[in-house]
């Protein structure tokens, strides 16, 4: 080709300010692309190689032809320089999608079968920041390039194995790629990459497996397959890492869905761990950007969806919000279990607990959110299945295990219990005071106000109190620290259920009715319950009435907030009440309840028994308290 550049002319060209994408320096590139002369074609390659890496920009086919030519060489450098060349472009977001519909998958899929390192580490990086564009995941998924990804994540040399586990982990976001990856042997392969001293491979390989595990068959065969898969994550959370220690806490989390699970964490001694994450890592208040994990334990909701991208790095105070999340979540997941309470809480986790949800996280609102969230949870379940006999019996996943309740003998028995109610106090108090609406409580003239910013909080705390309400110790310490006063407030947003379409108001309502149904039962057994109660009847008697108006109002046929409810609900929970209190045979209770407007809805139900729908058991309570 007379005339031509040099080889080192187009590099110096390149290294400069010719532009190498359109007009006579890309005819001239192409020429030297289509030539037979391997050096003519390395000459080529190396400028794409140079001008690709100082300028990735959108390009058109007319460039990528001549560096789809340059794949199909036989020269090793040659193929070297354009996959990196292409790799470069593929980091530009318009053109990932222009190099898979002009055809680049095959020639790079043949490429993948090179011995060279240099050219496996190019082609494979290029697929990688192809991955990262929604449209090629499944395009790449059902090509040659998936179990050629999977073989080459096996390989001796870091720079293979990075690309390739960062490449299967893009892939991991779809379900139907996930069985492909799955049935073409991923996961052992994954596994073993875990113990790679490369921290790369090991945040791609972790976050990769926590995905996987997304899905219920897939954690069946990581727990029949992988018996050292747990030992190997909890060994990651001593990283230095901070994004390895995330997602190996979130892979974690994903697998305490299942009892298999549950029960492999705390007898790889995980729970120590766990609580170390907890209790020690710094709440930074800086303001960061951050994605809000399902609170639920629908585990498809908590995949973790990381991707290699442009931002190498994660901040320290994301990477903390992460981590904290991931470990309270993976805490609340093994405490479903009834078998794992005993060990949870002799490690002293309703002290670290307690504290967590008393420190002022100052994150935003939704990460905060998402923290307390789990940590309430993870206390409703820990004292869901206390009991006061010796030994009880309680089914759980199918399963009938026996429960050894000694060691939930009491909230006494617990050093953190006292600051746990204090920090659900403190917890609904910074909730109560931050008011938009007025309620009375106690007395007509006594005000006082209620706003929800988060009213899903709200619900998932007063269910967890409804727990601890149950047993006598914690009723003690739940009158005497003003509880009592915060959910009797609560109760009373009834009066806003008949106004607002809001169902979580109506479980913040239920669960605070059960919760003071749960207190006043004990009236005449407990002085403090007793004392409160006389010194709050109006505001006991307000609460007692709106809820026993739902059941005649359901029995009217009227609907609260265009909802349909078991209104009867509301009405047994204090008729329950009333019947407890009246059996007790106080006389100074049994005064007060005869002043009490709430009888006039329990004298309509007995009037109104025949010809209203009213269940024989409301009937009963209701004919109960008024003879008595």
């Amino acid at each position: 080709m007379p005339g031509l550049l040099t080889r080192s002319d187009f590099f110096l060209l390149a290294k400069y300010s010719t532009d190498f994408y359109s007009g006579e320096p890309l005819r001239l590139l192409t020429l030297l692309a289509n030539s037979d002369s391997v050096s003519h074609q390395s000459s080529a390659a190396l400028t794409f190689a140079e001008i690709t890496e100082r300028d990735p920009r959108p390009v058109s086919t007319a460039v990528l032809a001549p560096i789809v030519r340059l794949l199909s060489s036989t020269d090793v450098q040659v193929q070297i320089f354009s996959a990196g060349a292409l790799g470069n472009l593929a980091v530009n977001v318009e053109n990932k999608s222009q190099i898979v519909e002009f055809g680049c998958l095959e020639p790079l899929s043949r490429l993948m079968f090179s011995s060279n390192i240099e050219v496996q580490t190019n082609v494979v990086g290029c697929i990688t920041n192809l991955t990262t564009f929604e449209p090629n995941k499944t395009l790449i998924a059902n090509s040659k390039i998936l179990p050629s990804l999977i073989r080459l994540s096996k390989s001796r040399d870091i720079r293979v194995q990075r690309n390739a586990s960062g490449a299967i982990l893009n892939l991991t976001h779809n379900d139907e790629n996930r069985k492909k990856l799955v049935s073409n042997g991923a996961i052992p392969i994954l596994v073993k990459l875990l113990n790679v001293l490369d921290m790369d491979v090991q945040y791609y390989s972790t976050t990769a497996l926590s995905n996987i595990a997304v899905d219920e068959q897939n954690r069946v065969l990581l727990s029949r397959t992988e018996p050292k898969f747990v030992g190997s994550l909890l060994k990651l959370l001593q990283s230095p890492s901070s994004k390895v220690k995330c997602q190996s806490v979130l892979a974690l989390r994903n697998l305490a869905s299942d009892e298999y699970f549950q029960l492999k964490i705390v007898e790889e001694n995980g729970l120590q761990p766990l609580l170390e994450l907890i209790s020690s890592i710094p709440l930074l208040q800086s303001p960061v950007k951050y994605q809000r994990l399902s609170p639920n334990h629908n585990i498809k909701s908590n995949i973790t969806l990381i991707e290699i991208s442009d931002e190498k790095s994660v901040s320290f105070s994301q990477a903390s919000i992460t981590l904290i999340t991931g470990a309270v979540a993976c805490l609340r997941n093994i405490s479903i279990h009834t078998q794992n309470e005993s060990a949870i809480l002799k490690q002293g986790a309703i002290e670290i607990l307690a504290k967590l949800l008393r420190t002022e996280i100052d994150f935003n609102t939704m990460a905060e959110e998402e923290i307390l969230s789990h940590t309430v949870n993870t206390i409703r379940n820990l004292f869901t299945s206390y009991n006061t006999n010796p030994q009880t019996s309680v089914k759980s996943n199918k399963k009938t295990v026996e429960i050894n309740t000694e060691t939930l003998a009491g909230a006494q028995h617990f050093p953190g219990a006292h600051v746990m109610l204090e920090s659900i106090k403190h917890l609904l108090g910074r909730y109560l005071t931050r008011n938009e609406t007025t309620l009375p409580i106690n007395s007509s003239t006594f005000k006082e106000t209620i706003k929800k910013p988060s009213s899903s909080l709200i619900s998932e705390t007063t269910a967890c109190l409804a727990v601890l309400a149950l047993h006598q110790d914690f009723v003690i310490k739940i009158v005497k620290n003003g509880i009592c006063d915060q959910i009797l407030m609560l109760a009373l947003q009834m009066e806003l259920v008949h106004t607002e379409v809001n169902e979580t108001i109506m479980e913040i309502v239920g669960n605070s009715g059960a919760i003071l149904g749960n207190i006043l039962s004990r009236c005449g057994k407990i002085d403090e319950v007793k004392d409160w109660f006389l010194q709050n009847w109006n505001g006991v008697d307000e609460y007692f009435s709106m809820f026993l108006n739902v059941t005649v109002k359901g029995a009217l046929g009227k609907q609260i907030s265009g909802q349909k409810i078991e209104n009867e609900i509301f009405g047994k929970i204090v008729g329950w009440s009333l019947i407890q209190i009246l059996e007790d045979g106080d006389e100074t209770l049994m005064s007060n309840i005869a002043k009490m407007r709430s009888l006039g809805p329990l004298e309509f139900i007995l009037k109104n028994q025949r010809n209203m729908d009213f269940s024989n058991e409301i009937v009963y309570l209701a004919q109960f308290v008024v003879d008595k």
